[in-house]
């Protein structure tokens, strides 16, 4: 008994600790207008929590986007770069299809709650046009 309740511990210690693997799939498309042409296939993602907001930021060798879900404004995506002089913000107010999930898991790495998610967005008023989806799991 005093072995299988040590074994459950050191699970439940490693699951604490964050053994959490990060997995980015998907892909924005940028078309005309302000943005130009341009794609972001994201390869590294990082929690708000260390910065003060609920959501994740998502880079890519060729650029990052805010994922920034407010609870009295709703979502907000928010294109850094490659355009970094004066990122643009999309709202469900400005697109067609705007559908986020997001997830705070019970993992924490380094006292960073590991999240989840996904973003599946469809904006074509110009100049800002917008699509893609996107996935996003063991971000801290």
């Amino acid at each position: 008994m005093v072995r299988t309740c040590m074994v459950a511990l050191a699970v439940a210690s490693l699951f604490a600790s964050g053994c959490a693997d990060e997995s980015i799939s998907g892909n924005l498309f940028a078309r005309g207008g302000v943005l130009d042409d341009w794609a972001l296939d994201p390869s590294v993602c990082f929690s708000g929590q260390p910065v003060g907001f609920r959501g994740v930021d998502l880079c890519g060798g060729n650029g990052c986007i805010r994922l920034k879900l407010s609870q009295t404004d709703g979502p907000h995506l928010t294109v850094y770069e490659p355009h970094p002089v004066v990122p643009r913000e999309f709202t469900p107010d400005d697109c067609d299809h705007f559908r986020v999930t997001f997830e705070r898991t019970p993992a924490y790495v380094s006292d960073v709650r590991v999240v989840n998610g996904t973003l599946d967005i469809e904006c074509t008023n110009e100049p800002r046009a917008i699509s893609g989806r996107l996935a996003f799991t063991g971000c801290h």
